[in-house]
């Protein structure tokens, strides 16, 4: 072989692969905490919920008792049992929000989610209960 197909070949196989190179989609950052909305939105609700109370965005309110909440709760959840928001107190924060509540088995937390929508929090969103929560790996 001479030695100008030798190099016919190799600026083919540099070019080859100079295009596949700006081809290929770049997964280097694939699992990264700083996710694209389009990644967020794949998320499921309560993973979007964590995500949000890490960021700071987002509040987990725990609407069992106390001490339903001392045996086992979400990370960064605060407890707030559906008894106070019945008897007329509600969480302190702004009415636009963004609020998850959760509970034991997702009657109380549905119960909280009413409370707060007929109160104008505007952004509610009832996560179920505990085995809801397990099922979306947050607890």
């Amino acid at each position: 072989m001479n030695m100008k197909k030798v190099l016919v070949i190799i600026a083919v196989v540099i070019i080859a692969a100079v295009g596949l190179w700006i081809l290929l989609p770049d997964s280097s950052n694939a699992n990264t905490t700083n996710q694209t909305p389009e990644a967020q939105s794949q998320l499921n609700p309560a993973q979007t919920a964590v995500a949000g109370v890490k960021s700071g965005t987002a509040y987990i309110y725990d609407v069992r008792t106390p001490e339903e909440f001392a045996t086992k709760h979400v990370e960064g959840a605060i407890n707030f049992n559906v008894e106070t928001m019945q008897s007329g107190e509600l969480p302190p924060v702004a009415k636009d929000s963004t609020i998850y509540v959760y509970c034991r088995s997702g009657n109380r937390s549905n119960q909280a989610a009413a409370i707060l929508k007929t109160n104008g929090f505007t952004n509610v969103t009832d996560l179920g209960g505990l085995d809801d929560l397990s099922k979306a790996g947050v607890l």
